[in-house]
């Protein structure tokens, strides 16, 4: 084992170069400034893909859900619980604005570009100002300033940087508090996004290219704990990613060699972006990779050459210490780029494979293995004897960062809102069914629906093997009986593809829910969905919705609603759906007007529960104004709600001097909902009550039969009614004999029937 030598190391360790608060606080304002104006088209951009994800969802708002997220997997999308408690500490101070969470992580991606001058100037690297400016201002970072999601990125750059200036500060010094410090940061790092694990690996390339060598331990035996810390985040990220996320399938089986070519290209491809940054795209072009291809050995060969040309170099003899650290510099970026990309080369599986190999975000880090080195030659050159040289290095460096900026802004304009991200993905990458699908999401939840399936059935052209075009187009077509049959169609086609999704299997079984003779099928789809995910709310919420439409297993629907509110106490239709059955069972009143009280607690907009509470609570005199308020309410929210028309109209209709507002409401409801049987009923009740109103409330009574011929309250009503008449006798006949056709134990109506014989 060499021996330490304290001579040498103090003699080749570059001094640190401090740099005072007055000008860091200059050179943050500076940052921010240039990102704001850089990033501006972005700035006032909404929520994108995956953001849903991140920007803390409501079922994790609260303080358990804070607890959740370090305590629980799967309630976010991975385990970064760090970042997730920083989102939902936004979350909880500007809710759902996105203009305040763009406005963040570009003071968050300044802070990074500060502290990257910073970790530089302590390794006396020239053109760290510079560097700073070109992290700032350079397209490839656009992706992950402008898109909320990639917030991650931001954040744990602060936290590796910031660990590496304390880690450096501590080989420097010895002193124990900053390695304690610079721990505490890469855990933190390591806490919000598990690319930061390669910070050991770069922090040794850092000393070996300072010192010239690594020992044992001086050098190696201080991160031994962190690179198992690493170690361990990376296994468990990656099983996560498989597991959690869903990195396994077709998709991402390939052969070792197939890895190998793939690495290769994925290196100079991110090269070729940071030299020359055009042709962004969100969803780069999925490449094919085949050991046939001479292109996939040429990229190969590419990588292979450079760090050949770097050790090559790194080989050569020098005269001087400081040539020696020169020569040893591009084989130290070029392992730094290489070695923090090794987690997106291939070699492991990563959701995004899915779609690309490759996105801007992925060398967020990685990329400074390029940048540094050539800001550095470039400030190099800026501060060179010749006033010539020096004149035309300073114009090259401004008019290249003038370039970075209007590409960016240009970059940026993308993110305005998703449906234009998805679209200009498209003009530059046609053939990414991703864009197709998601933008048939959007048009979906515009009410756009013909333009949507189009969108769903190109993304299927260009990959028929999909799972989520598939189910989209079966939600599209069951809606509609004359296209029942092509929902079946793709329903099947996406189980197919994903035999043990619980989510595919839940909506099928959800379709089935509104087919009378399917309800078995039905039945067994959502218990196959709960079967594959026993902690599926969703699951058994439509399960109960299932079993409520059985008279004898409505005790069974409560369990299942009760189970949904066990794994959601959040889960807002579930406490409503409750309600609604717990209503109509003995004693079960006031259980009900808990749980729509609850569900009003947790979204005071649900105009459903508004609407269902009101007529519990009307069955109290004293309570009436109130179930009056709470409907007048579900009107202000959602004013084509029939089922709020019709509820106010009943409690109107029993209230002296509010006829003209108990007919305005009845009729609002049959307007919104013609085929609204129930409402025609209770029209014509409320005309019967008046007196002298015995044609209009018949008619209404033959709406309503038209509407749902096996009503059977409704046909006794209209029986009741033409019986005052006795040449309308025979139809009151006929109603009675068909409704004890529909329900033969209906005394009342046996009754009536017999007086009128």
């Amino acid at each position: 084992m060499p021996q330490e030598s304290p001579v040498i190391h103090n003699k080749l360790t570059p001094k640190s170069s401090g740099v005072s608060w007055s000008t860091l606080i200059k050179g943050y304002i500076v940052f921010v400034s240039l990102g704001i104006i850089s990033h501006w088209p972005a700035l006032y951009g909404g929520f994108i893909w995956d953001d849903d994800a991140h920007v803390t969802r409501k079922a994790i708002q609260s303080l358990s859900g804070l607890l959740a997220i370090w305590t629980k997997l799967g309630s976010t999308q991975q385990y970064y619980p760090l970042l997730h408690s920083l989102f939902w500490v936004q979350h909880f101070i500007w809710s759902d604005s996105s203009f305040a969470y763009h406005l963040t992580n570009i003071s968050l991606h300044a802070f990074a570009c500060l502290l990257l001058v910073l970790v530089l100037k302590k390794l006396s690297i020239p053109g760290a100002w510079l560097a700073g400016l070109v992290f700032t201002l350079h397209p490839i970072y656009v992706e992950s300033i402008a898109w909320i999601s990639e917030e991650k990125n931001t954040i744990s750059a602060i936290f590796y940087f910031s660990s590496a200036f304390y880690y450096l500060h501590f080989e420097e010094k010895k002193v124990k508090k900053y390695y304690i410090i610079a721990t505490v940061f890469f855990v933190l790092a390591l806490l919000t996004k598990t690319v930061t694990a390669t910070l050991p690996s770069a922090l040794l390339l850092l000393i070996w290219w300072k010192n010239g060598e690594l020992l044992w331990k001086r050098d190696i035996k201080p991160l031994r704990i962190w690179f198992g810390a690493s170690i361990v985040a990376g296994i468990f990220t990656a099983w996560v990613e498989s597991n959690l996320v869903g990195a396994q399938g077709t998709e991402y089986i390939m052969p070792s060699y197939e890895r190998i070519l793939l690495s290769g290209r994925i290196i100079c491809f991110y090269i070729s972006k940071i030299i020359l940054p055009t042709h962004l795209v969100f969803i780069y072009e999925r490449w094919t990779i085949s050991r046939l291809n001479p292109i996939s050995y040429a990229y190969l060969a590419v990588a292979i050459g450079l760090l050949v040309v770097c050790i090559w170099l790194y080989l050569l003899k020098s005269k001087s210490a400081e040539q020696a650290r020169s020569l040893r510099t591009p084989l130290a970026s070029y392992l730094y780029f290489c070695g923090t990309l090794l987690p997106v080369l291939g070699f492991f599986n990563i959701y995004p494979f899915k779609y690309s190999y490759v996105a801007d975000h992925f060398q967020y880090l990685a990329s400074l293995g390029i940048v540094v080195p050539i800001c550095s030659l470039a400030s190099l050159g800026i501060k060179s004897v010749s006033h010539k040289t020096k004149l035309l290095s300073t114009t090259l460096c401004v008019l290249v960062l003038v370039c970075f900026t209007y590409l960016t802004v240009v970059q940026s304009n993308a993110y305005q809102n998703a449906k234009t991200l998805y679209q200009v993905t498209l003009d530059k990458n046609p053939e990414c069914w991703m864009a197709h699908n998601n933008i048939g999401v959007i048009l979906l939840d515009e009410g756009k629906t013909d333009l949507a399936a189009s969108e769903f059935e190109a993304a299927l052209q260009l990959n028929p093997n999909l799972v989520g075009p598939h189910a989209n187009l079966g939600n599209i077509y069951s809606k509609n009986l004359s296209t029942q049959n092509k929902a079946f169609k793709h329903y099947e086609a996406a189980i197919a593809q994903a035999p043990n999704s619980a989510d595919i299997h839940n909506l099928y079984g959800t379709f089935l829910t509104t087919i009378p003779e399917k309800h078995q099928d039905a039945f067994n789809q959502i218990q196959k969905a709960i079967e594959l995910q026993p902690n599926y709310p969703e699951a058994h919420y439509n399960l109960g919705i299932l079993l409520s439409q059985f008279n004898d297993r409505q005790n069974e629907a409560i369990e299942e609603y009760k189970a949904a509110l066990t794994l959601n106490p959040d889960y807002v239709q579930a406490h409503t759906n409750l309600a609604i059955i717990l209503a109509h069972t003995q004693g079960g009143q006031n259980e009900a007007i808990a749980h729509l009280r609850k569900a009003l607690e947790i979204d005071p907009s649900y105009a459903e529960a508004h609407c269902n509470i009101a007529p519990l609570l009307a069955s109290d005199p004293s309570q009436l104004n109130d179930a009056i308020s709470h409907l007048e309410k579900a009107l202000s929210l959602k004013p084509n709600f029939a089922q709020a028309h019709n509820n106010l109209a009943n409690l109107f209709a029993h209230i002296d001097g509010k006829d003209l507002q108990t007919i305005y409401h009845y009729s609002e409801a049959i307007r919104i909902n013609p085929i609204y049987a129930e409402a025609e009923n209770n029209w014509a009740n409320y005309l019967v009550r008046k007196g002298n109103h015995d044609n209009e409330a018949i008619d209404h009574y033959r709406k309503a039969i038209a509407i749902a011929p096996e009503y059977i309250i409704i046909r006794y009503n209209l029986a009741l009614l033409l019986m005052r008449n006795p040449a309308a006798k025979q139809e009151a006949v006929d109603n009675l004999e068909r409704l004890l056709r529909i329900a033969p134990n209906y005394q009342p109506a046996q009754e009536l029937l017999n007086k009128l014989k």
